[in-house]
């Protein structure tokens, strides 16, 4: 059940992520990688930062528990009256968090970015964008609430779905509003509360459809609405560690130089791509699983669920790693450079990708290390967890970015560390205080598949060097630099299968069996 929820919402989050590059190549071809476009990324990041770690993050972690034990106890009305009590809390909270920043605009882009001096143009275009951008967390927050309530139901394809429609409108926004808006930066703000809209009716029709439209219920304050918000106010920074480094390394980037908020943008992009669509995939559907075992007192089941995702985890995130270090100069030279974005700014791009891509499987697995806390109700161990690996990065940055000179490649490093430390003491303590462990059987085959991402890393790193010069005679011909990218990324996988099949792991049907194993010893 965990591989077939993970296929849907992997699935539907690759279309949102190739549409999502899509968007990206038409951004840095129209804005570059400039002020203009890094004063954007900064409006199209704080409702997202807010978004992630209010709503995807530490709400939902509360949520889907709660009303995943609402509906297997007492059925589906009692849920939806619950899932209203929430709906009606999370409205609230909304609705005085936009209402306060939009006021105070200027004084939280002093907090937000620091490099940007108040009164001169580059600050006042960014309160201006920000205030635009702003509402969309209130709409794609309620979309995060009703997606937790599909995804308890196993409906996984609408909240995997819903990026898509915001990464169409952002495009269209980009073309279509040309003129009628100061700049380009302008349309794609706008286009963003659009595709906010828009992925709200979605969700909309998709509970309408499976009969669980609710309301929000005024009366809001019960024990289990209260019991939320114990779970949900700890966990705001537990579940949102790595969104709190990125807004970390932003605030950083604006002190860092033109152009560092960019290209720490357009690597993070190439980088949450395995991240989007596994990691994220591999915690939406762990978590809704684990309540739901763990409720029917099926401890050996959560821990032998858990052992799994850690299994499928390490298998993407290991060679997608050997292949971004390998390969992230041609990724994102084929990518993103054209128009506005020159030679120079890939160059300064890929090497911030290869930085942020040592910390990929850590990304990953903090996903996962997460889901059980949170399936026990714990948000307290995270949240301390937290606040060290926040702290870790935050001086991090600053030595490694600022004092060395490091700027954005030093703050993608140093979230790449954050995120190993936040493993490492997630790990720990989920052994020490709940015995949770990881299995031999897992920790075999994730060796191996780290022994076959080498070998990938290794045969893909040397046939772009041989290639290298013959990519670089056609650079003008962004086709056959995009041909040479298949050849290599073809290599690169061919390479990892035959590893894998030399190290034993075996065919793609028996790994796929592997994955799938319920008990490792």
């Amino acid at each position: 059940m965990l591989l077939r929820a993970i296929a849907t919402i992997t699935s539907f989050t690759l279309l949102s992520r190739v549409l999502g590059f899509v968007r990206d190549a038409c951004m840095a071809k129209v804005l570059g990688a400039g002020m203009l476009s890094d004063i954007f990324l900064i409006a199209f990041k704080i409702p997202n930062f807010f978004r992630r770690l209010l709503a995807e993050g530490a709400f939902n972690a509360a949520f889907v528990p709660l009303f995943a034990k609402a509906y297997a106890g007492e059925g589906a009305e009692d849920a939806k009256r619950f899932a209203g009590e929430a709906l009606m809390l999370l409205l609230l909270i909304l609705s005085s968090l936009v209402l306060l920043v939009e006021v105070f605009m200027p004084y939280v882009m002093t907090v937000i970015a620091p490099g940007y001096a108040p009164g001169t143009p580059e600050f006042l275009l960014s309160v201006d964008l920000t205030r635009i951008t702003f509402p969309y967390i209130a709409f794609v927050s309620v979309v995060a609430l009703f997606g937790g309530v599909l995804n308890t139901l196993h409906q996984f394809k609408y909240g995997a779905f819903s990026p898509t429609l915001l990464n169409l409108i952002m495009i269209a926004s980009l073309y279509g509003f040309e003129g009628h808006f100061p700049t380009s930066a302008h349309n794609l703000a706008v286009g963003v509360v659009i595709g906010g809209v828009a992925q709200l009716l979605l969700m909309l029709w998709a509970l309408w459809r499976f009969k669980m439209l609710f309301a929000p219920r005024f009366s809001c304050i019960t024990e289990r609405s209260k019991r939320l918000l114990r779970l949900m106010l700890p966990g705001m920074l537990g579940a949102g560690v790595f969104q709190l480094n990125v807004f970390i390394d932003t605030m950083i980037a604006t002190m860092a130089g033109e152009g560092s908020v960019s290209y720490l943008y357009f690597a993070d992009r190439i980088n949450q791509l395995p991240l989007g669509s596994i990691g994220i995939a591999l915690g939406t559907a762990l978590l809704p699983m684990l309540a739901a075992q763990l409720k029917r007192d099926e401890r050996s089941a959560a821990v032998d669920t858990y052992n799994q995702a850690v299994r499928i985890g390490l298998f993407i995130a290991l060679p997608c790693m050997a292949a971004i270090m390998a390969l992230g100069t041609p990724i994102i030279d084929v990518l993103f450079r054209r128009g506005a974005f020159t030679v120079e700014d890939a160059a300064q791009t890929s090497l911030t990708l290869k930085m942020f891509a040592l910390g990929l499987p850590a990304f990953i697995l903090a996903k996962i290390l997460t889901a059980p806390f949170f399936a026990m109700e714990d948000t307290r161990t995270p949240v301390k967890i937290a606040i060290v690996c926040v702290l870790f990065n935050l001086v991090s940055n600053l030595v490694l970015g600022l004092h060395y000179g490091l700027a954005h490649q030093g703050i993608a490093l140093s979230t790449a560390m954050s995120g190993w430390l936040n493993v490492f003491l997630l790990h720990r303590s989920l052994k020490q205080r709940y015995a949770w462990h990881t299995t031999k059987g897992s920790k075999i085959f994730a060796a191996k598949s780290a022994v076959a991402a080498l070998i990938l890393g290794i045969v893909a790193f040397s046939a772009y060097t041989g290639l290298k010069s013959h990519i670089d005679y056609y650079e003008s011909h962004g086709g056959f630099r995009f041909l040479g990218l298949m050849l290599l990324c073809g290599l690169s996988s061919a390479s990892f299968l035959a590893a894998c099949w030399a190290l034993k792991l075996g065919s793609p049907r028996l790994i796929l069996a592997q994955l799938k194993r319920k008990k490792t010893a």
